[in-house]
């Protein structure tokens, strides 16, 4: 694999990333109030495991929301995979 694949995986993972962060903010105001918000917003991993969870249970986790923190866990892996290759 090329150094460039790593690269395109590491802009994936942080487009990706920045979506999902946003988007726990939200669920977690929406789910538990302002407080909420602003501590998922300091605690990001946790607050998406959280609310990966509590979304997957109410709504089923082929929802968007968990849809995309899957997608986000792929793109980190092959981003990290990527750029062992190529360091090797």
């Amino acid at each position: 694999m090329s150094e460039k694949s790593g690269v395109v995986f590491m802009g994936t993972f942080f487009v990706l990333g920045a979506i999902v962060h946003f988007w726990t903010i939200v669920k977690l105001a929406d789910f538990h109030g302002f407080f909420a918000g602003v501590i998922g917003c300091m605690l990001p991993g946790f607050s998406q495991a959280y609310c990966f969870v509590k979304v997957g249970m109410s709504q089923g986790f082929f929802s968007g929301y968990c849809i995309a923190v899957i997608a986000t866990v792929i793109s980190f892996g092959l981003m990290v995979w990527s750029l062992n290759r190529t360091s090797e």
